[in-house]
């Protein structure tokens, strides 16, 4: 089954709210500064959000499927 392009930015989304979370703990861990957490949790899932979008999208065009 071929994803399409609204589950794949379903799918995107869903997992970096997982991942931004997870990316906010561990600098809140380094830091104790929940500022510092956040703008680094929301810049990290900004970026990994568009690259992973694009990366299924990529994969979704091959013919490895």
């Amino acid at each position: 089954m071929k994803d399409s392009v609204r589950r794949t930015a379903l799918k995107t989304l869903s997992w970096r709210v997982c991942a931004i979370l997870g990316t906010m703990i561990v600098v809140f861990l380094f830091t104790r500064k929940m500022t510092v957490s956040i703008g680094v949790g929301v810049t990290d899932g900004i970026i990994k959000t568009l690259m992973y979008f694009f990366h299924e999208r990529l994969w979704a065009r091959s013919s490895l499927n």
